[in-house]
């Protein structure tokens, strides 16, 4: 059997059509019945004195054995003939990814860390246009949110381009969801990056005019967890990033440079994750809900 532009199913393909629970249920009904009547002269009094019965067992037996294979075979067809897409589409949503994460951390230290694109290149302009004294990112992620968090001169510029953040994940998830539903989805890939979108604006809320501070800084009582808050996200962007890199290339083994972005505490956060992405998703809830708790309603 041949997939898809030429390529064909290897050994290991044809392994992992049988692995399929029912393909592999009915095989061994198949075998068990085939054994028992060899081995038991009992199985062969009952087999003789009710033919049709077992006939009809059997047959519904095989069908389904056959069902299943069919039904891996044509989805390991589709997923030959959407491979090209599914690349594309995980590529496109990485450079979104990254687009965001630049955007975070342009947000406190005023430039970006890499070489920047177009978005991120026009809120570096915004952040040199804002004559602010932007925090040194040598003293660390940590120190630098602490330290535009409680300045005054911070959250209109901050909130500008947090704002450029959230655009730019929301509409990368319009332009490449669709398709990579269309190429089998990919759960541990989309399901993150959606996660981050909430988290991207849940960050803005305690940035508004009317929640700041008399001296225009971000209010007391939020700066702490917008501050565990935004190092998650950024730690996320890593994690969807490695995530999508893993989805391409499970053999690679690769981790991205992004992680010289993040304090000790953040990496460890982060290969947590890698190892147990329920723990993300618990950590998602619980930072998110201890920011959003303080904020007033309606939003």
């Amino acid at each position: 059997m041949r997939g898809t532009r030429g390529r064909g199913l290897s050994v290991p393909d044809a392994v992992r059509l049988l692995q399929h629970p029912l393909g592999l249920v009915s095989l061994t009904a198949l075998i068990g019945i085939a054994v028992a009547e060899i081995a038991f002269a009992n199985v062969r009094r009952v087999f003789a004195e009710y033919p049709v019965s077992i006939s009809l067992l059997t047959g519904l037996i095989t069908l389904a054995f056959t069902l299943s294979i069919v039904n891996q075979f044509v989805l390991q067809r589709a997923s030959y003939r959407w491979a090209d897409v599914r690349g594309i589409t995980l590529k496109g949503l990485n450079d979104e990814i990254r687009s965001t994460r630049d955007l975070l951390w342009t947000a406190i230290f005023g430039r970006p860390l890499y070489e920047p694109g177009k978005t991120v290149s026009a809120a570096a302009r915004i952040a040199r246009k804002s004559n602010y004294h932007w925090p040194d990112s040598d003293r660390g992620l940590f120190s630098g949110v602490a330290a535009v968090l409680s300045d005054g001169q911070w959250a209109k510029t901050g909130e500008a381009i947090l704002r450029m953040a959230i655009r730019e994940i929301r509409e990368g998830l319009a332009r490449w969801a669709p398709t990579t539903g269309l190429a089998g989805g990919d759960y541990r890939a989309l399901s993150p990056i959606a996660s981050l979108a909430d988290i991207v604006e849940a960050l803005e809320f305690p940035l508004a005019t009317s929640r700041r501070a008399q001296d225009g800084s971000v209010a007391e009582k939020y700066r702490q967890p917008l501050s565990i808050l935004w190092r998650h996200a950024l730690t996320t962007c890593v994690y969807v990033e490695e995530n999508i890199v893993d989805l391409l290339d499970p053999e690679g083994g690769w981790f991205s440079r992004a992680r010289e972005m993040l304090s000790d505490c953040d990496v460890e956060d982060l290969k947590r994750w890698l190892a147990d992405p329920a723990i993300f998703e618990r950590d998602t809830i619980s930072r998110k809900n201890a920011l959003m708790d303080l904020v007033d309603k309606p939003w």
